[in-house]
């Protein structure tokens, strides 16, 4: 005997697929090799298949660039362990 087949409620899935841009069954996502999505929307559509290509191709490449930090990373504690255990917390807060 097959097991029953179970619809969710429609709201229940309504609430995280909207702000994907979700409208209806099937959607794909394709999402590209920084992490961001490149395609969303029907699996037949045209877009489809150049997006899953376009996607594929980033990976066959060199690695993206990293992410360069801030620049309002502080330097470096160059303090001791115990050196900074003896300090106050003003001298902590003005420590490089």
């Amino acid at each position: 005997m097959p097991p029953p087949l179970t619809v969710p409620r429609p709201r229940l899935c309504e609430a995280p697929a909207q702000p994907a841009g979700v409208r209806g069954i099937p959607h794909s996502f394709v999402v590209g090799r920084d992490n961001k999505i490149v395609y969303s929307g029907h699996p037949m559509e045209p877009g489809f298949e150049a997006a899953i290509k376009k996607a594929l191709d980033a990976y066959a490449g060199p690695p993206p660039a990293p992410a360069t930090q801030p620049k309002d990373i502080p330097p470096p504690v160059k303090a001791t362990r115990e050196e900074l255990m003896e300090m106050s917390v003003g001298e902590l807060k003005s420590t490089p």
